[in-house]
């Protein structure tokens, strides 16, 4: 994917309609993870289950990444623009976001974890970790993407079809982020 458009400038490409089907995919696939959940929710006599400490949400760190939105919509803006440096600069930003998420999010589990309430704990412990594991994957794969575009941007070299579909994912993964939080801690 970087390599097909990485050293292409002037490209309509099909790395935004491959993104959206792999966005659609992804969707897809947690939905029916959600549905799953919903179902063993839904038929449990208490929630959560026997065992489940007190839980805060980490309500501080989903508004946190969601700030790689405003900043990766301005880096897809200083990249329209033709500013490779600005370009860049967003991107790293919204990389340190994402990197201030993921150790929040690996604290949050070792306090957890440290508390006796692991992954096998119960079926809330289950759901938490797996959700939220599901994302911090989606988290580490931002990572790549947003990196990979570091190089060619600087080299006046990225390409507009790729930077439109970064955009899209990382806005895809904060929404998702959302989600999970609505999901698992509010619900």
């Amino acid at each position: 994917w970087v390599g097909a458009t990485g050293g292409i400038v002037d490209d309509e490409g099909w790395s935004p309609s491959a993104m959206l089907m792999f966005i659609g995919t992804e969707a897809m696939t947690v939905t029916g993870i959600l549905v799953a959940y919903w179902v063993v929710r839904l038929q449990a006599p208490v929630w959560p289950p026997q065992g489940t400490p007190d839980i805060s949400p980490p309500l501080f760190a989903t508004l946190i990444l969601l700030l790689s939105s405003v900043t990766i919509a301005l880096a897809r803006k200083k990249q329209v623009a033709g500013d490779a440096k600005g370009f860049a600069g967003m991107t790293l930003a919204s990389i340190g976001i994402w990197v201030v998420f993921a150790v929040m999010v690996l604290m949050n589990w070792s306090n957890l974890v440290s508390r006796g309430f692991s992954i096998g704990t119960n079926t809330f412990s289950t759901a938490l970790f797996g959700l939220t594991g599901i994302h911090f994957a989606h988290i580490v794969f931002g990572f790549a993407i947003m990196a990979l575009s570091l190089i060619p941007a600087m080299r006046g070299r990225l390409s507009p079809s790729y930077a439109r579909a970064m955009t899209m994912y990382v806005h895809f993964v904060n929404l998702l982020s959302i989600w999970v939080l609505a999901q698992v801690y509010y619900w």
